[in-house]
């Protein structure tokens, strides 16, 4: 079973890797999804739903708290999104910290030993947030209400697949033991 540490993280005592070169991994995958999401294929069939592979980074990161790196890089992601996707500039830097800042204060609020399943619903409650806070920002600044159908799909495919990875964006503690959001 999983314990969550003073850190704020979940260690199965399985996964040895330390958090920079989870960081990177994770960056790496982002970076790697990203580009295929502008590959030809892809980008000649805008109904194809496609995971928002930054909130996947997000929310895993989230779970150890708050700390500077996953956060530069959630700024960084969001400022790629937002000119792959034309949307004005800091939307998407919004809609990941949303996602972040929800994993984070969830995690905090748990004060004793939890499994990863409970870490991995607290990241899908994040990932769900940075979602509505997508939508509520596309209502904003289109102000005409979405086509539901094609959030729905991507929200469908984001979850599914952040099942999949979430070892891999879920953090260990940090060495130093501190967690970052106190």
């Amino acid at each position: 079973m999983a314990t969550r540490s003073k850190s704020g993280g979940f260690s199965s005592g399985s996964g040895k890797t330390g958090r920079t070169v989870r960081i990177i991994i994770g960056t790496l995958v982002v970076i790697i999804a990203g580009m295929v999401q502008q590959s030809p294929l892809v980008m000649s069939s805008p109904e194809l739903p496609w995971p928002n592979v930054a909130l996947w980074a997000a929310a895993g990161w989230g779970l150890t708290g708050l700390a500077i790196r996953p956060m530069l890089l959630l700024i960084a992601f969001g400022f790629a999104q937002d000119i792959q996707v034309d949307a004005p500039v800091g939307a998407f830097i919004v809609v990941n910290l949303v996602a972040f800042g929800a994993s984070a204060f969830l995690a905090q609020r748990m004060e004793r030993e939890v499994s990863d399943g409970m870490g991995l619903f607290y990241a899908l409650l994040a990932i769900l947030a940075g979602f509505i806070a997508m939508t509520l920002l596309a209502v904003a600044v289109t102000q005409s209400s979405p086509r539901l159908l094609p959030i729905l799909g991507d929200l469908g495919v984001t979850l599914l697949l952040f099942l999949v990875l979430f070892p891999v964006f879920n953090l260990p503690p940090s060495e130093d033991g501190m967690f970052r959001g106190r």
